[in-house]
Formats: structure tokens, C-alpha cells, sequence
């Protein structure tokens, strides 16, 4: 399709995810349509991204020669749905595969969240930063299934060798962060799930270690990733505290399925099922 987008265009009608796409497009067209009318009749709700974007779409914040349009408005939290809330279902899936495939850790995490929350109905930023293994947990699950297997693609600005290899200009470079990830030379038992292996460790998901990039690196990195990170927590709080987690019946820890679906983004090839059992916490 990059190179001859007409044949593209062609497959994506024959098969039907031409119309499939205009269909979710306008699906989401007119939920942000209601969100928006939503904050334009309700003067009560403020300071979030859609009352930021729509003062400049009035003119109220320097954009400096730019127009900000309510389509503008409309494609950036699409962008921002996707980037953030998407990409986060796939990461809390993962973490739960892990947990329940390897109970030691899921006692364990538990144990700190319940320890750590307690009966609190608000949890604040200060309570995630307590959070050690927890951010540790996710650490692990990022590095062995990261959101994408390659990072947004790059282009030489200028003529290049990296690693022996000369890079022309204009050339496209993919970088392979799956991997990266599972680098032996970097990380130990590279594809044992082991959170413990970041304990004295700074290496973090920010983008300034180019040994874990879930979130790529540099300007261009995933926009998503506060929003993200805020989902992924405060959700597995939220399910690691008031629930304990089980198998169905019959099936046991070694059952569960590691598979990766390949594509852009890399979801459960098989889908998660777990039994909740509502805890004395709660």
C-alpha cells in the first residue's frame, strides 16, 4: 500500500474494511460531537483536555498563526483515545496473563496494593509512587510484550552508518523494540517474566533508556503515555485490591496461553479468561 496506494485502496474496498472504517469513524465523530456539547452547556466542567482545546478554538491560548478547528479538535482527542485508552486494555491484559501464570508474583503484588491502599476510596498519585513492585510488574510486562513490535518508523535526514551499515538519506529505519527487549546481552533469561529484575535498576519506560521503549523515545514518542500509565495503574489497583483471581475450572497455571497476535500492535492471540472472587476487602 505505500508504494501503490490505488491497489490498497482497491483490496481495502473488496474486502470490506473500507466501509467497516467509515463506519467506526463516524461512531466516533458523534461521541465527540456529545462530549463537546457537553462542555459547551455545561459551564461547570472544566480543566480537561476538551475545555484546553476548545479555548483555542477561540482564539483564548497563543497558537500564534494557527487556527485550531473543531475537526483539529476532534482528530486530537482521537489521537489521544486511541494512543492512550486502546493500547492501555491490551497492557492490563498482558499483566494479568502474567500474574495468573505465575502465582508467586500475584501473591506478592497483592499483598503490597492491599498493604499500601488499604480502605482509602481515592487513590492519589502519591499512592502509585508507593507502589514498587506494582510499577515493577508493569515494567516486565512492557519489556516482554510491548504495545507494538516496531516503534513508529523514522527517516534518515541525512547519509549514515550505524552498526557497519550505511544508511542512505531519506531512507525509512524501523526500529524492532520486541527485539530490543529480549536482547540476551542486555537482559538476563531475557523471556522469563521476572519483575525483580528492576529492583536497583533505573532503567524506565520514558523514553531516556533505549533498553525499554514501549513508549518509543525523542519528540515523537507515544503522546498517550501519561494518560496511559495513569489507566494501566489505577485499573490493576483497582483489580488487584478487590478481587482475588482464579482459572476456569479445569484449567491449570501451565494452560495459560503466551501467544502474541503480529501486527501493529501485539494483543492476546488467545483471549484472557479469569474468574473474579470478590475478596474481605471489599
Amino acid at each position: 500500500a505505500d508504494y501503490f496506494p490505488v491497489i490498497g485502496k482497491i483490496i481495502d474496498r473488496l474486502t470490506g474494511l473500507h466501509s467497516k472504517c467509515e463506519k467506526v469513524f463516524k461512531a466516533m465523530d458523534t461521541f465527540f460531537d456529545q462530549a463537546i456539547r457537553l462542555h459547551l452547556e455545561d459551564e461547570s466542567i472544566k480543566d480537561d483536555i476538551i475545555d484546553l482545546l476548545l479555548k483555542m478554538e477561540k482564539g483564548e491560548t497563543a497558537l500564534g498563526e494557527f487556527q485550531l478547528t473543531r475537526n483539529h479538535t476532534k482528530g486530537i482527542l482521537l489521537n489521544v483515545l486511541i494512543a492512550g485508552v486502546d493500547t492501555s486494555g491490551h497492557t492490563i491484559t498482558w499483566v494479568m496473563t502474567h500474574l495468573i501464570a505465575n502465582p508467586r508474583v500475584m501473591m506478592k503484588v497483592q499483598a503490597e496494593v492491599r498493604e499500601v491502599i488499604k480502605n482509602k476510596d481515592d487513590i492519589t498519585e502519591e499512592d502509585i509512587e508507593r507502589l514498587e513492585y506494582l510499577k515493577m510488574v508493569v515494567k516486565e510486562t512492557f519489556r516482554i510484550n510491548p504495545l507494538a513490535p516496531l516503534l513508529i518508523p523514522r527517516e534518515a535526514s541525512k547519509d549514515i552508518k550505524i552498526a557497519g551499515y550505511d544508511i542512505p538519506k531519506k531512507t525509512w529505519i524501523h526500529v524492532n523494540i520486541w527485539a530490543v527487549h529480549r536482547n540476551p546481552n542486555v537482559w538476563k533469561d531475557p523471556d522469563a517474566f521476572i519483575p525483580e529484575r528492576f529492583i536497583d535498576n533505573e532503567i524506565d519506560y520514558k523514553g531516556l533508556n533505549f533498553e525499554l521503549l514501549p513508549f518509543g523515545s525523542g519528540r515523537r514518542m507515544c503522546p498517550g503515555m501519561g494518560m496511559g500509565m495513569a489507566l494501566v495503574h489505577l485499573t490493576l489497583i483497582n483489580l488487584l485490591y478487590r478481587f482475588d483471581w482464579k482459572l476456569p475450572e479445569g484449567m491449570k497455571v501451565e494452560d495459560v496461553d503466551l501467544e502474541e497476535s503480529y501486527g501493529l500492535v501485539s494483543p492476546k492471540k488467545v483471549p484472557l479468561e479469569l474468574i473474579p472472587v470478590i475478596t474481605k476487602w471489599t
